[in-house]
């Protein structure tokens, strides 16, 4: 409770010092709009900036699961094959070394505009916070554990769903909050690259018109977005360790 006052102290002194100077050194608001008119702009445009939050929103959200499927589905055997590693380490680093403004072009092509390839880039974006997660959780078993299993002749099944995968909980769920964040980046990337809605796109055409309220507001938004799935993330992360440790404890 105390270091949230703090933060929110923080912030508020930010902004204080932010609309003094503004309105002290009567700096134009193309240049610098101060914190008010900011909000007055949010408010004033805000069924323009809702739509085009929302649109975001569902981009980031949907690249979200895919790039979670993916992990999963990708990190298993990335964990527990050394040759499936060998053979998709390449491929997993490939995909996060080419830029994503480079990668949006190619996929309008292969899948055509809208929201599909939006989607997928902030899919790709997130990836790979969320697959280190799942593959450093699932390889987190000491020898000692495994030997421990092995003891009891447990199979490779019951070794994954009563060791690996309770293992693993933690350290995906700590993956949650940059997977969220990179997928976010991913989005708005895409949408400067396909420019047709979304906050992205509202970036773009307020730099565009020098209308930086408008700049500023959406900026604000995706903050917004940001700040709302980190928050989601650590309120996933925090009750699945609590209700595992109960689980340790009680069992």
């Amino acid at each position: 409770m105390r270091r949230a006052s703090t933060q929110t102290l923080s912030v508020l002194l930010a902004l204080g010092a932010w609309e003094s100077t503004t309105r002290l050194f009567q700096v134009p608001p193309k240049i610098l709009p101060a914190p008010t008119a900011i909000v007055a702009e949010l408010v004033d445009a805000k069924k323009y900036l809702g739509q085009q939050t929302t649109i975001t929103l569902v981009e980031v959200l949907s690249g979200f699961g895919i790039g979670l499927f993916a992990a999963i589905a990708v990190g298993i055997p990335l964990a527990l094959s050394p040759t499936a590693n060998a053979v998709l380490t390449p491929h997993v680093v490939l995909s996060q070394v080419v830029p994503k403004a480079a990668l949006a072009p190619l996929l309008v092509i292969w899948v055509g505009y809208g929201l599909a390839p939006k989607i997928l880039v902030a899919g790709v974006s997130s990836l790979l916070p969320l697959l280190t997660g799942v593959a450093q959780g699932l390889a987190a078993p000491t020898r000692d554990q495994l030997e421990l299993f092995e003891g009891f002749a447990a199979s490779r099944q019951e070794v994954f769903l009563r060791l690996r995968s309770p293992l693993a909980i933690p350290y995906l769920t700590a993956a949650l909050q940059m997977g969220f964040l990179y997928a976010l980046l991913g989005a708005i990337t895409a949408e400067f690259v396909n420019s047709d809605k979304g906050l992205g796109h509202v970036l773009l055409a307020a730099g565009d018109n020098l209308n930086t309220p408008l700049l500023f507001a959406a900026i604000a938004c995706a903050a917004i977005i940001g700040l709302v799935l980190s928050g989601v993330a650590r309120v996933i992360d925090r009750t699945l360790r609590r209700r595992l440790r109960l689980d340790l404890e009680n069992g």
